[in-house]
């Protein structure tokens, strides 16, 4: 979540309080008035812990329909001398290795950059290809960028 879109949906929630307290001091009316510092108080002391986990429901929902049709199946991947090949239920398709534009890895993941713009996301959970990735990296001198310590 971009801290620029946290800040404005925190302002627009202050903005919202202090408009209703302005608005109940023209019309006297207290209600209003104590509505408006009530809302304006907890948006102070709450408002970040909302927004947070107001866009978290959101991405949550947005991802879980993205991926509601993919088939969570096992993929195989293998590696050649010159290509990439990734097998699934629904498809069979390899990349060359020359197409490999970038490796980002994380302590759990690799992010496989491809120059079209598409991302092979493979989990280090097998050391075999965890090897033949490092090698892959040597022997093309593709950009590596490690950042062991990112968290979710």
């Amino acid at each position: 979540m971009k801290k620029k879109t946290r800040r404005k949906s925190f302002i627009f929630l202050l903005v919202i309080g202090v408009f209703m307290v302005s608005f109940g001091l023209v019309q006297k009316d207290n209600f209003l008035l104590y509505y408006g510092l009530t809302w304006t108080l907890l948006v102070l002391c709450f408002g970040n812990i909302y927004i947070k986990w107001k866009h978290k429901r959101h991405y949550t929902k947005h991802v879980k329909n993205r991926l509601e049709n993919s088939s969570g199946g096992f993929v195989q991947v293998e590696i050649g001398d010159e290509r990439i090949r990734v097998i699934d239920d629904a498809s069979d398709s390899s990349v060359k290795l020359s197409e490999v534009r970038s490796v980002d890895e994380i302590r759990d993941i690799y992010f496989i950059k491809l120059s079209p713009g598409q991302v092979l996301v493979i989990p280090k959970t097998i050391p075999e290809l965890n090897k033949e990735i490092e090698a892959i990296i040597q022997k093309f001198n593709i950009p590596h960028i490690q950042q062991l310590d990112w968290k979710w």
